[in-house]
């Protein structure tokens, strides 16, 4: 054990789960909040204020959560890092996703709801974005880690973050994401803490801890197909799968599906295994990538003696 190192140990009250969007609108039926509790079987959706979530409403939300007693695990269906080897290309002197946020919120000041148009129009970054027809020839597939290791571990094909066209727009979601991050940090100070991206005595600290989530991963372990869940005697079935049970439920789309079982499974994720959160198997160096470039929750992380991927 390296010395000075704090064990993971503080268990959650509850999992939260956010199936995000990075849609230009304010209000999106495509974000949804789910809640699994963690000594319990139950998993339910989080109603909106409204009709439907906004992203600001989401942030809200979690500040709110901040004042409790209780602690959380949050989820959320967005990258909140990019390829290091990316990052660094443009702005060497970046060596931590915070400070790319605070770059990603600078440069898009002038626009609310965590909407971030102006990094893929006007930042620096603008030319390495595919945000408009075929492929275009500038546009480079260089991965994060945690992509490339999930296409490994067969879990899922997680989109390119820079990869900001078609309807699912992923890669808008994320630099919503870390725009909203970068607001919770400067809200909430010591009451949050972001996986992988803060240390390990912060995590242990923090009231709520955040990090990315890929629904798919969680269909993929439940043996399910690639089809999206709009049933609810399918979403009973997968809930099952994870020993979770929700009721009350008159009707369902997609997206609340996704946080359904997203919630059910980093339960079952951290149940099966405490001390998941722990990074002392990651060399040191790993861990500095880690702190740009995030890790999806479920993915198994790379041991000491492998070999980094997509090393500047």
């Amino acid at each position: 054990m390296h010395r000075g190192f704090i064990p993971y140990s503080i268990p959650f009250d509850a999992f939260v789960a956010i199936d995000w969007s990075g849609s230009k609108a304010i209000f999106s039926p495509g974000i949804a909040l789910a809640e699994a509790a963690a000594h319990d079987a139950s998993v339910s959706l989080i109603a909106p204020q409204k009709k439907e979530w906004s992203r600001t409403h989401v942030a809200e939300w979690i500040v709110r959560q901040a004042g409790y007693s209780r602690r959380l695990l949050i989820g959320i269906d967005a990258n909140l890092g990019c390829a290091r080897a990316l990052v660094q290309r443009r702005l060497p002197e970046i060596q931590e996703a915070h400070e790319l946020w605070s770059f990603i919120d600078c440069c898009c000041r002038e626009t609310s709801h965590f909407y971030a148009q102006d990094f893929w129009t006007s930042s620096i970054f603008r030319h390495d974005c595919w945000v408009a027809g075929k492929k275009p020839p500038h546009f480079e597939d260089i991965r994060r880690l945690t992509e490339s290791s999930c296409i490994a571990q067969q879990r899922g094909l997680p989109e390119h973050p820079f990869k900001l066209i078609g309807t699912k727009q992923v890669g808008k979601g994320g630099l919503a994401a870390m725009r909203m991050a970068h607001f919770l940090k400067e809200q909430l100070q010591e009451k949050v803490a972001f996986w992988p991206f803060d240390s390990q005595e912060r995590c242990n600290q923090a009231t709520i801890v955040i990090t990315e989530i890929y629904p798919r991963l969680f269909l993929n372990k439940a043996n399910h197909g690639r089809s999206k869940i709009r049933d609810l005697k399918q979403l009973k079935e997968l809930l099952l799968f994870f020993k979770a049970t929700s009721s009350h439920l008159a009707s369902i789309n997609d997206h609340q599906t996704d946080a359904l079982i997203a919630a059910a499974g980093m339960r079952s994720l951290m149940q099966e295994d405490p001390t998941l959160l722990n990074l002392e198997q990651c060399s040191p160096s790993c861990i500095n990538q880690l702190r740009m470039e995030g890790w999806i929750l479920g993915v198994s992380l790379p041991k000491r003696d492998l070999d980094l991927l997509n090393s500047p």
